[in-house]
């Protein structure tokens, strides 16, 4: 792209014509490194005052809780396309998985609840998120109790549970309802910090 200095006299039509090209490229070559571009960009984190009191949030309940019988819980909120999922992920990539003789530690385990979801779902993607091969078999209690049992022989630290929102947009307050309790009981019965 074309540097347009400040007291170019044809700076707004130089502007006018990159912007027309940006908009309705003419060359598929073209078209190609818009979209990388505009791919880099959207990967680029920017480590600003908030994201980093975020990041810190998340951390002082991470080692806060740890060992403690009552482990600390932590709601992240903001509007959509605020950044919230990209200060998990970078917290998590903090963290990341390793084994450990014949088993996987996974000190942070970012688990995304699905749309709609009822606890079995919840329970299903917490298991396949920590490599169980058979995370879609058994009942609701089989899975859970699986769940609790995989979150101790891993070395989970912390469960991130991100999208809550999906458990939220169901038809019925009772599905609502059943898979809050459930997300409720399990961070109880897992007694490790979970930010929601």
């Amino acid at each position: 792209m074309k540097n347009i200095e400040k007291n170019d006299n044809n700076g707004v039509d130089e502007m006018k014509d990159l912007r027309s090209e940006l908009e309705f490229p003419e060359e598929i070559d073209h078209v190609e490194k818009i979209t990388k571009a505009i791919e880099a960009v959207k990967n680029i984190v920017i480590y600003h005052g908030i994201f980093n009191k975020a990041i810190n949030e998340v951390r002082r309940c991470h080692l806060v809780s740890k060992g403690s019988k009552k482990p600390e819980l932590l709601f992240l909120h903001g509007d959509y396309g605020t950044g919230k999922s990209t200060v998990l992920k970078d917290y998590v990539e903090q963290y990341p998985r390793y084994e450990d003789g014949k088993k996987t530690i996974v000190p942070v385990l970012i688990v995304e609840i699905p749309a709609n979801a009822k606890p079995k779902d919840v329970a299903s993607k917490f298991l396949f998120e920590l490599g169980d091969p058979f995370y879609s078999k058994g009942s609701e209690k089989v899975q859970t109790c699986r769940a609790i049992s995989m979150a101790g022989k891993c070395g989970v630290q912390m469960v991130i549970f991100d999208e809550v929102q999906h458990a939220l947009e169901t038809e019925t307050n009772k599905v609502l309802r059943q898979t809050a309790d459930w997300l409720k009981t399990f961070v109880n019965e897992v007694k490790v910090p979970a930010k929601e």
